[in-house]
């Protein structure tokens, strides 16, 4: 069994694996929201994780862990995908600590790509320890979800940052795309713009609404307060960078290929239903998980 975790720079996702079926999503956790699940110990709220998932007798199970037991003898590997130091630090510290370190459990902290080629996959860096992990391991999982039938895909990420990266059908990483994602939009708005009220939070509270309603830009394009002018702005932005994008792509890769779009900000542009955007899209929220799995299994080889 191995623990699979992605960090990235607002959500702390988990995952179980068992080697072979990634077992999906376990939990997340809110950046802002970790240090409350943390304060008895990162390795502890593993355990209790650990319990839901896997033990049908909690009560049970928790006396064992009151007791002394400790159930990373099951574990095999615990892979962590990262791109916050800080929070790196913290969970390192806590599997270090000397009742876990002296399981000898392999801890592989993934903060850059660990090979230029994996699973065919190549990377279009000339310098591949330049590129960004997430970006790295999700398309390492789009790859091995086709790689019964390859052809030429992209990822989207829709995240702190919105990133476009293709891939051709042979594996060659082709390079991509990174613009600002929806937060860093309004943000940017908020502390460049003087003699303007602004209410940061607002449009915050709005982006969210319109992820749980997936309406297009909710009654009208036009917004009819500063808030939603931004918050329409925002969505137009993204949505027209993503479509303009896939467009163009095909002089690269062709018409024929498959889309995966992930990331906490992927609602904002799905369905992908504008004209001119013919490709098969899939979203799949925790691609980097996916990805962790596969890598779990090629370190093993």
């Amino acid at each position: 069994m191995n623990i699979l975790i992605d960090i990235g720079n607002e959500n702390v996702k988990l995952s179980f694996h068992d080697g072979k079926h990634h077992l999906g999503l376990l939990s997340s956790t809110l950046i802002k929201d970790f240090p409350s699940y943390t304060q008895s110990g990162f390795t502890n709220w593993l355990s209790l994780l650990y319990v839901d998932f896997f033990e049908k007798n909690t009560e049970e199970y928790l006396k064992k862990i009151e007791s002394g037991y400790n159930y990373f003898d099951k574990i095999d590997g615990i892979y962590i995908s990262s791109v916050s130091e800080e929070l790196s630090k913290v969970i390192l510290d806590d599997f270090n600590r000397e009742e876990i370190s002296s399981l000898n459990i392999p801890i592989l902290f993934i903060d850059k790509p660990t090979d230029k080629e994996v699973y065919g996959l190549k990377c279009a860096y000339d310098d591949y320890l330049k590129l960004g992990a997430d970006r790295w391991i999700s398309m390492i999982a789009a790859r091995n979800l086709i790689i019964h039938d390859p052809k030429p895909f992209c990822v989207i990420d829709l995240g702190t940052a919105l990133t476009i990266d293709a891939v051709d059908e042979k594996g060659q990483h082709l390079g991509g795309l990174i613009l600002p994602g929806s937060h860093i939009m309004a943000n940017s708005l908020v502390n460049k713009t003087s003699n303007i009220d602004i209410n940061l939070q607002l449009i915050g509270n709005k982006l969210n609404d319109f992820e749980s309603q997936n309406n297009l830009f909710g009654k009208d394009l036009l917004g009819n307060s500063t808030e939603d002018c931004i918050l329409n702005g925002i969505i137009l932005s993204l949505r027209s960078s993503v479509t303009s994008a896939l467009s163009l792509l095909k002089d690269k890769i062709g018409h024929e290929y498959m889309v995966f779009v992930t990331g906490g900000d992927s609602s904002l542009i799905l369905p992908l239903d504008e004209k001119g955007v013919e490709v098969k899209v899939f979203s799949e929220p925790n691609l980097v998980l996916q990805g962790l799995a596969f890598l779990s299994i090629w370190h093993k080889k």
